[in-house]
């Protein structure tokens, strides 16, 4: 990517869990995020809640933080606006899980940013309109502050 032009950002977004990354889509995560050029970016999709018994989100965030031993390399977390769509878990009855995904990656040391997957969760594919299912917008109502707040100083590209 970087041959045919060194400006373009390239990274990956593989799955949360680093066992399955490693032994199931067999790729070398500790290798690439150890060395520069492979990656500008990491964005792994940690689409579990705090309270999930094998995944939890806080353990999981510190894992994938923790494999970033290369300081180039930028680290942005992926979230699933479906667990708020369609709650199972602790998602039935928290209503500012994502309030606090952004409020506890913000106390950590590599943060540069959050995605979230997919749109069409958020807003009307059709009219981009806010979504109207009750559980998106008390999630989003909560998280939305928390957003507006994050210091530029913060994100830095």
């Amino acid at each position: 990517v970087k041959k045919e032009n060194k400006n373009v950002l390239f990274g990956i977004s593989p799955a949360g869990n680093t066992d399955n990354v490693r032994n199931s889509c067999y790729l070398d995560i500790d290798t690439i995020l150890s060395h520069k050029g492979y990656v500008d970016y990491i964005m792994p999709q940690i689409y579990w809640g705090f309270e999930h018994t094998s995944q939890p989100y806080e353990k999981c965030l510190a894992e994938w933080q923790g494999l970033v031993k290369e300081p180039s390399i930028k680290f942005i977390v992926g979230l699933t606006a479906s667990n708020i769509a369609e709650p199972s878990g602790e998602f039935i009855t928290n209503k500012d899980v994502f309030e606090r995904y952004l409020t506890h990656i913000q106390t950590t040391d590599k943060f540069d940013g959050l995605c979230i997957f997919s749109a069409a969760t958020l807003y009307s594919m059709f009219t981009a309109k806010p979504s109207t299912n009750a559980g998106v917008i008390q999630e989003m109502d909560n998280f939305l502050p928390v957003f507006k707040a994050v210091s530029n100083d913060k994100i830095k590209y």
